[in-house]
């Protein structure tokens, strides 16, 4: 979302400290399971889109021309987790009757309700139970929904989620993001950063955990790596690693940013769009799909998608 205020609803006045929401996390059982042992399961995918808004009445970019759009590029990619972007509460009901059936999600909006931007997970209902979910902001009062942060425009928050692959017993985390988008505030998405390093130092190692979600953030200039440097550099050992530069097959152009209509035009060099990792998997393929119709891209950004497989463990 780049500029322009989305409505704000109803405040939810909570004052707790940022270390005070950190409880210690659970570990994942370790056993493996006897698919796991005979060597019967399959990748799994995991795909972050920012769908883009639907605020835009005006042809040819309106929702109403996109959805299709998106849709296919969901169906096509066929993910066993998504995490979306930019969504509103239409838009979250449009993708409750397009993909209900076969997902499960939890979704929540900046005001802590369903007002404003909300940030769903979603996950197959064959493959995956929920095992908890949470919300934060990037704030100095992180509980506190609508509260933003270090001189942002909008408020900004994560949603976090663990699922158990129910074949398996394979546990991971996934937590979705959007950043501060205002090129200005680089202290606010340093900050961003840092609570994410905070939030997650708890994590047992055997647990793999997926940073995922639009970050505003492109590694490659040197003015604006900070943030990302922060979580791939110089976070608690491990780091968190790149998907995308680390896959064994990558496919895709190297920006995740289009100017909609008319297609092909892409804004080159504006990889704001990751999935950073750690954790026991491995990446076998990361895709940027650049997929466009009638001149028309799905959405201002581009999903990426990441095809991985659970590294092996022996059974005690």
């Amino acid at each position: 979302m780049k500029h322009g205020p989305i409505a704000l609803a109803l405040v939810l006045a909570l004052t707790l400290s940022a270390a005070a929401a950190l409880p210690p996390v659970d570990p994942p059982t370790l056993k493996a399971t006897s698919a796991e042992l005979q060597g019967e399961v399959r990748p799994l995918v995991l795909m972050t889109y920012n769908i883009l808004h639907s605020l835009n009445p005006l042809p040819p970019s309106n929702w109403s021309n996109r959805r299709p759009l998106v849709w296919h590029v969901i169906r096509e990619a066929k993910p066993d987790v998504l995490a979306l972007q930019e969504v509103l509460e239409g838009q979250l009901k449009h993708f409750e009757a397009e993909f209900g059936r076969d997902y499960a999600w939890v979704a929540r909006g900046h005001d802590g309700r369903m007002g404003g931007e909300i940030l769903p997970v979603a996950w197959r209902r064959d493959r995956f139970v929920l095992v908890d979910e949470k919300y934060f902001w990037f704030s100095p009062t992180p509980e506190m929904p609508d509260s933003k942060g270090w001189g942002g425009w909008l408020p900004r928050f994560a949603t976090w989620v663990r699922l158990r692959e129910t074949a398996t017993g394979r546990e991971f985390i996934v937590v979705n993001n959007h950043w501060e988008a205002d090129n200005e505030m680089m202290d606010a998405r340093r900050k961003s950063a840092q609570m994410l390093l905070e939030r997650t130092a708890a994590v047992p190692a055997e647990l793999p955990v997926f940073l995922v979600g639009d970050f505003n953030v492109v590694p490659t200039r040197q003015k604006r790596r900070e943030p990302y440097r922060m979580l791939t550099e110089d976070g608690v050992p491990p780091a968190f690693a790149d998907a995308w530069l680390v896959a064994a097959e990558r496919n895709g152009p190297g920006t995740t940013t289009t100017r909609l209509h008319p297609a092909p035009n892409l804004q080159e060099g504006e990889r704001k769009d990751w999935i950073l990792f750690r954790g026991p998997v491995g990446v076998r393929r990361v895709t940027v799909n650049d997929y466009y119709r009638d001149k028309l891209y799905p959405s201002d950004h581009l999903p990426v998608i990441l095809e991985f497989t659970w590294q092996p463990r022996v059974s005690p």
